[in-house]
């Protein structure tokens, strides 16, 4: 089946992108923008922003906004950024986007996917191979295809970490 979107409107630049917006903060806040790490997590689990924040005893920076903060934090010798993303593809997108603009390059998103097979228990690891595309948003970050793979050299890294650690896991689409 085709991708029911006009594929054309994606080569066009945007009319405001996040370069714009972080300027824009900048001076109607009055301050600097922040230098972040390059190595971030992604979550939509509100929960772990307080775990990473105690267990890293992480630094919290309202520069974006203060409903959404970020947290910087050391883990060994790897300075990296955590933040807990909204819900829905467009409010999330916007929120990556203002990490790269800041510093970030590499991205591990993990989450909660539902399922739709009653063979996955809850809980249980899922180390995704390939996702569906079907929202939209992550159209404007990579040429249009029915589905979108993660870097074979983090998954390699996952599977390595899973393996070594025992830690039992499910491959497949998401």
């Amino acid at each position: 089946m085709d991708i029911p979107l006009l594929n054309e409107k994606y080569k066009e630049r945007p009319v405001i992108g996040p370069e714009d917006f972080l300027k824009h903060l900048e001076e109607f806040r009055g301050r600097k923008r922040p230098k972040i790490p390059k190595y971030a997590l992604f979550s939509f689990w509100p929960a772990l922003y307080d775990w990473v924040k105690k267990k890293h005893k992480a630094r919290e920076s309202k520069f974006l906004s203060s409903r959404f903060p970020f947290l910087t934090f050391k883990y060994k010798d790897m300075n990296a950024v955590f933040m807990c993303l909204s819900i829905g593809a467009p409010m999330a997108g916007m929120q990556v986007d203002m990490m790269f603009a800041l510093g970030t390059e590499y991205a591990i998103f993990f989450g909660a996917p539902g399922v739709l097979t009653s063979s996955i228990k809850r809980w249980e690891i899922i180390m995704p191979t390939k996702a569906l595309r079907d929202e939209g948003t992550s159209y404007h970050y990579e040429k249009p295809s029915r589905f979108s793979y993660p870097s074979k050299l983090i998954l390699g890294q996952i599977e390595k970490t899973l393996k070594k650690n025992d830690v039992p896991y499910l491959e497949g689409g998401v």
